[in-house]
């Protein structure tokens, strides 16, 4: 899909736009909201750290004609929706971040098992994944600060790396990937102006899009992180008053309705 796009939107899943019950799925106030403005030109984007098979299985959730017009996964992986209706790995960027990935993890992959012991003997671990993806851990929310410190320790001989997460999952990856480099590169692809984004988010992954340099068009739901509040204040944007879609939800109103140009 590379039609004619005059604005593009840009909303991170989880905090920001997912409801869990049933399942995992977009909040329905938005679908109701993206069928208002679905043949204006107005298209929508997913920009996660959930793995594409998942985002895909979200995105398939949704009636055709509501679907994003493109995945963003990773903070570095994009797939476009074709014409059949089928999200499609943009290779000719997806090729350049595996290359950088696989670069960096041969370098850090054989001190997995020595990281992990130090950080599992020092947090109670929830959860994490480690593997030829990820190294990503969650803690209780009172340790996260103390187990990013520890994981940019780890990379302090490694120029190339970088520490992100969420509010729960704290991760390393390139740091040439971000979630700003990711819109940028499909806003490129879609011929969209800076002032025609729109970008929403909630945690500590998504302030590179939020932050103002992307789009000027940013803000984030009540239950932002307060790095992400304090960005998005900074970047004049939006502070919505509800939280994850419903703060979406205004966010949009806002800059759709109220700032059309």
């Amino acid at each position: 899909m590379n039609a004619a796009v005059n604005k593009l939107i840009a909303l991170d899943l989880d905090g920001t736009c997912a409801r869990y019950e049933p399942h995992l799925e977009i909040d329905p106030v938005l679908i109701d909201y993206f069928r208002s403005f679905n043949h204006d030109g107005v298209q929508w984007i997913i920009n996660s750290d959930r793995y594409a098979e998942t985002l895909f299985d979200v995105a398939n959730r949704l009636p055709k004609a509501q679907r994003p017009a493109a995945v963003l996964s990773l903070q570095r992986f994009i797939y476009l929706l074709n014409q059949d209706g089928v999200y499609v790995s943009w290779d000719e960027w997806n090729d350049r971040q595996i290359a950088k990935h696989e670069q960096l993890w041969q370098k850090i992959t054989p001190y997995f098992a020595e990281w992990q012991q130090a950080v599992e003997s020092r947090f109670t671990v929830l959860d994490r994944v480690v593997n030829e993806i990820v190294f990503a851990y969650m803690v209780h929310s009172q340790d996260i600060h103390k187990l990013r410190e520890m994981m940019n320790d780890f990379l302090a001989p490694f120029p190339e790396a970088q520490v992100s997460g969420n509010h729960d999952w704290s991760f390393m990856l390139h740091r040439s990937f971000s979630k700003a480099a990711l819109l940028q590169a499909a806003a490129d692809y879609f011929k969209v102006a800076r002032e025609d984004i729109i970008a929403v988010g909630d945690g500590l992954n998504d302030i590179t899009m939020l932050c103002g340099e992307v789009t000027p068009n940013v803000g984030c739901p009540v239950n932002a992180s307060s790095e992400v509040l304090a960005v998005v204040k900074a970047a004049g944007g939006v502070l919505a008053s509800g939280e994850s879609a419903d703060g979406t939800l205004e966010v949009l109103k806002y800059y759709l309705e109220n700032r059309q140009s």
